[in-house]
């Protein structure tokens, strides 16, 4: 945000974090290149360049930058340079959401470009292309996607073993709640064993916000989580429609609310690599505020306050 002072330096940033988009895909491609198969399988599920993170880490990653992206090329005015540029970096994301065989990215993705579209003050022009989209793409997706999300299911008896350890997960972190309510168990504690005999994270943001902070850290934690998308829903409705500023807000929103989404099914905020980009376009839009508030902010020349001094009155006394 400080490192913004005008519009081209705020595209300039924009630019250098789609830089490394092509090589993000390049890798991607090669590791699923080297475990692709026509059915799906737990092996299909790579991580990118997330060499210390899981394949739902990256996939969330990706899905914050094609909705991003999204909004920014249906919404804003750009030239034809950057419609190209912002279109590769969005088809990067989404070909690294599709093979991260993520289901929770699959709907968090729909999510959050369903609100890009319905926010969006010119809806009408993308709903029948988006619909003949959504129509013609399932067609071509490889088998082991559809398999993969025809797989989601939070119904009792038909849940998979990762589904279904979810809720055991979840229960004992109720349990431990329940036992330290006003300050939870303490940071970083749920996975150990003497609280969770399993030795694993909660896979639920909130849940483990809940059990290891309890309720002053939980309320801490929504209220900050509020008020990032109050900063975007303001810059959103003070842009002016099409400029780049609403463009940002906009996909943030959307973001925001896949972001909500994925944090229902694990963490998706608290590791740098997948969550830095998402500060980085909080930050513009942010700044994209300030700037907007300073072009439309009334212009009072200094001398109208006062005469000049050559000013003479007109009618001098004798």
């Amino acid at each position: 945000q400080m490192s913004v002072t005008d519009w081209r330096s705020l595209k300039q940033i924009l630019l250098v974090t789609l830089l490394p988009l092509p090589y993000m895909l390049h890798v991607i491609w090669n590791q699923h290149a080297s475990v692709s198969r026509w059915h799906y399988s737990d092996a299909l599920r790579v991580s990118g360049t997330f060499a210390y993170l899981g394949a739902n880490e990256f996939a969330a990653f990706c899905v914050t930058m094609a909705v991003v992206l999204s909004a920014l090329l249906i919404a804003v005015r750009l030239s034809r340079t950057w419609r190209i540029v912002v279109a590769g970096g969005l088809a990067c994301m989404l070909l690294g959401v599709m093979w991260s065989y993520s289901r929770t990215a699959y709907i968090a993705l729909m999510v959050g470009v369903i609100a890009v579209v319905l926010l969006w003050r010119g809806r009408w022009k993308v709903l029948v292309p988006l619909f003949a989209v959504a129509l013609i793409a399932q067609q071509y997706l490889p088998a082991s996607v559809v398999e993969r999300f025809d797989s989601t299911t939070i119904e009792q008896g038909k849940r998979d073993e990762s589904t279904e350890m979810r809720f055991e997960f979840w229960a004992i972190a109720w349990d431990n709640f329940t036992e330290h309510p006003l300050f939870g168990s303490g940071f970083h504690t749920f996975h150990h064993r003497e609280i969770n005999p399993m030795h694993m994270d909660t896979h639920n943001f909130f849940m483990r916000e809940l059990t290891e902070k309890g309720i002053c850290g939980f309320m801490i934690t929504i209220g900050m989580l509020l008020s990032i998308v109050a900063a975007c829903w303001r810059t959103l409705r003070a842009a002016p429609h099409g400029s780049l500023g609403y463009g940002l807000a906009l996909g943030m929103i959307g973001a925001w609310l896949a972001l909500m989404l994925g944090n229902c099914f694990g963490d998706r905020f608290t590791y740098y690599p997948m969550i830095g980009y998402f500060w980085v376009y909080v930050g513009l839009v942010l700044k994209a505020h300030v700037l907007r508030d300073a072009e439309y902010a009334p212009q009072t020349p200094a001398a109208a306050a006062s005469p000049p001094r050559f000013a003479q009155p007109r009618n001098r006394p004798a």
